[in-house]
Parts: structure tokens; C-alpha cells; sequence
């Protein structure tokens, strides 16, 4: 009902004002989000609008509600500080906007080191090797998500995503 934040998105890589790209198809963001949604996981909502400003036309554009910390406590609950959102930037670093990169390092590592058994990938999962919740340890991954979100990715084609073709 109500949103501390909403971005104004355009289009810009893949996009016929970016160098004359003739891959921008327009629905590929919003459909993907729309993807998520299907699956059941969080996801930001949007909608397409034509953008006027003073009367001059700037083109269409969408909405799309901010992805950070406010935004995951009002639909998964718990508090801001429960959150870690990470961001990159145009130079392809990542950086925290909301807490901290503690536990994107965490699983980074774990993944880097490499899951040899299964007890080791139950571990960032928050699990023990039988498969059962252990409270001390903390939930890294959840797979079904990265599941239904690659899903979205291949499905969409979507080359600007985290598996970017121009980024190897």
C-alpha cells in the first residue's frame, strides 16, 4: 500500500538509444520480474509508464519499487538491519547499500573452497549433514531461489543479467 522508494527505469544497455542496439525488446525486465513472481519468490513490481514532464514527453519508462532493506522487511518481514541488499556499480563492483557484505562473502568463500561433500553444501544452506535445521548456523543460500531466478534468466535471454555473456 505504501513505498518509501520507486525507481524511474528506462531502458539503456540493449536499447536503440545505446548505440542503436536492436536487441531491446522493452518486457524483458518486467517480465522477468513477473517470472519470479510465478515461482513464488520476492520480487519488485512494475509497470510501464509514458513519462511526461512539463508537458514534454520523455518516452516510457517503468516503475519499479526500490530493492533494498525497507522494501524486504514490508514483504518478508523483520527489521531494516535484518537485510543485506548489494548493489553493483556501472564499473562492475559490488558494495552494500543496506548492512554489510559479510555474508555474501561467507558463501562466496564457501563456494570458491568448493563443496567436496554434502555436508559442506548443507552447511551454507543453514543445515546439518542430515539435512536438518541448525540454529547457529547461518542460512547463506537458498537454492530454490537461485533455481527460480537462473530459470528467469535463460528463459528471457536476458544478457545483462549475472551470467552477462560480455562479461565472461
Amino acid at each position: 500500500d505504501t513505498f518509501k522508494n520507486i525507481d524511474l527505469r528506462t531502458s539503456q544497455n540493449y536499447s536503440w538509444s545505446f548505440g542503436g542496439d536492436s536487441q531491446n525488446i522493452m518486457i524483458r525486465d518486467l517480465f522477468s520480474r513477473e517470472l519470479q513472481e510465478a515461482t513464488g519468490e520476492p520480487y519488485t513490481r512494475s509497470q510501464f509508464v509514458h513519462l511526461y514532464i512539463d508537458g514534454q514527453y520523455w518516452g516510457l519508462y517503468m516503475t519499479e519499487e526500490r530493492p533494498e532493506a525497507d522494501f524486504a522487511k514490508s514483504y518478508l518481514g523483520g527489521q531494516d538491519d535484518d537485510y543485506d541488499v548489494i548493489k553493483v556499480t556501472g564499473g562492475y563492483v559490488m558494495f552494500p547499500t543496506d548492512g554489510t557484505m559479510d555474508a555474501f562473502a561467507q558463501l562466496y568463500n564457501a563456494a570458491v573452497t568448493g563443496f567436496s561433500n554434502t555436508t559442506d553444501y548443507y552447511r551454507v544452506m543453514g543445515l546439518t549433514s542430515n539435512g536438518t535445521p541448525n540454529p547457529t548456523y547461518t542460512k547463506l543460500l537458498d537454492p530454490v531461489n537461485v533455481a527460480d531466478y537462473m530459470i528467469s534468466i535463460y528463459y528471457s535471454g536476458d544478457l545483462d543479467a549475472s551470467l552477462s555473456n560480455f562479461l565472461g
